[in-house]
């Protein structure tokens, strides 16, 4: 952004807090204060008040940065736009990506991206798909990508790539040589889900309750907050998980886990680009255009 002052506030105001917006820009504490203090000079407003010993923006500082926000898009565009004149693609692209998808599909595209495109800066941020989809609203990424079949109003959704999730278990454990498992069966095994919130977590609800299974009618023993945590806890215990396919293809391969078909059950979904409607970001279409080719 040309404005420096403008991407302190931004960041002083999302964080309020000085000593950490400082850390995220690598500037002094006083460097901060004396940016927010040109800008309070400028216009003649205070942004921020003392509640305590925690900031907060004031009615002049909400307003101030509803439009630094709006500015700090239109820099993005422009930016993109001037590097396409100059023949080389440049600028800032801040993705959002629900937790399977940042941990098994995005790495080796954006290491592909990157390497084609250098002086793009991407900065990857990560959590379910409800955060993913706060980040948009509150403008702290430009693209989300999420796992869940909800479509929240003002959001728009464009498919990304077909995903299966499957039941797996310890090669070592009580269903380590179980090829298949009835439903009713699943409701007595021990089970370990993701938490509130999670697509995937929401797309397994529904596929269940198609098949007139409830999730509180199985027997979680454990909710946890990443899929990671989730494969380590199967690998130890005779638990039974349901994960994306695509986040367990090391431990099919080496033999620590393996699938367990579920009778009359194949759970299939979408991942999905989403960004707000109206807000369209160029760089974030040609990262959509790029990984729609990637093989």
């Amino acid at each position: 952004m040309d404005d420096f002052r403008l991407k302190v506030f931004i960041a002083a105001a999302k964080t309020l807090s000085f000593t950490r917006c400082a850390e995220q820009l690598y500037i002094s504490q006083p460097a901060v204060s004396k940016h927010v203090g040109e800008l309070e000079a400028r216009y003649k407003v205070q942004l921020f008040e003392r509640r305590g010993s925690r900031l907060a923006l004031t009615e002049a500082g909400a307003a101030m940065l509803r439009h630094a926000e709006r500015i700090a898009d239109d820099y993005r565009r422009l930016r993109y736009e001037m590097d396409l004149f100059a023949d080389r693609l440049g600028g800032e692209l801040r993705i959002g990506a629900s937790t399977t998808i940042a941990q098994y599909v995005l790495p080796r595209m954006l290491a592909r991206f990157t390497s084609r495109f250098p002086e793009v800066r991407v900065s990857l941020i990560s959590g379910n798909s409800g955060q993913v989809e706060e980040a948009l609203v509150r403008h702290d990424a430009d693209l989300g990508l999420v796992e869940s079949a909800t479509r929240r109003p003002g959001f728009h959704y464009e498919p990304f790539m077909p995903d299966e999730l499957v039941l797996v278990a310890s090669s070592r454990g009580r269903y380590g040589r179980c090829e298949r498992i009835t439903l009713d069966e699943l409701q007595q095994a021990p089970l370990v889900l993701r938490e509130n919130g999670s697509g995937t977590l929401e797309v397994v609800a529904r596929y269940l309750a198609a098949a007139g299974i409830r999730i509180s009618s199985l027997r979680v023993i454990m909710r946890l907050g990443s899929t990671e945590s989730i494969k380590a806890f199967v690998r130890s215990s005779d638990a039974l998980a349901i994960v994306s396919v695509a986040s367990v293809v090391d431990e099919l391969r080496s033999g620590e886990l393996r699938i367990v078909d579920m009778e009359g059950c194949a759970i299939r979904r979408d991942f999905s680009f989403v960004w707000p409607e109206g807000r369209g970001d160029a760089l974030a279409s040609r990262f959509v255009g790029f990984v729609r080719s990637f093989e």
